[in-house]
């Protein structure tokens, strides 16, 4: 389903892995090798090593700058995986010009509702 590019660009953050028994737990647990090995396995072998970072509350400004430095320089565009946003906005945009075009009609009933209004005023008088 994904392509090369994706393979290559994935980083894998894990939360909830603070210092002390939990990062313990997780480096014990050989957790790394084995989210490697399935992703090694998902990409057909295109990435081996993908970056995971465990973090946690305590250890946050570290691990957040080792994912900064893990970023890759060029930009990837998923073409599998788009925003829905861009839709969405388009969308909204076709509801606000039909709320806009019904709403003018609103105006031009009650104006003449107005109008009317005005005549039997005057005709009652």
């Amino acid at each position: 389903v994904f392509d090369t590019g994706f393979w290559k660009h994935l980083i894998i953050v894990l939360t909830h892995i603070d210092k002390g028994m939990a990062e313990l737990q997780f480096k014990n647990s050989n957790k790394l090798k084995q989210i490697q090995q399935d992703i090694d396995k998902l990409s057909n072998g295109i990435n081996k090593n993908v970056s995971v970072i465990p973090i946690g509350l305590d250890n946050y400004d570290d691990k957040l700058q080792l994912f900064i430095n893990n970023i890759p320089n060029q930009k990837y565009e998923c073409k599998n995986i788009q925003s829905p946003i861009n839709d969405l906005n388009e969308k909204k945009e076709e509801i606000e010009r039909q709320e806009s075009q019904v709403q003018a009609r609103i105006d031009e009933i009650s104006a003449k509702i107005s109008q009317i209004d005005q005549e039997i005023q005057t005709l009652s008088a």
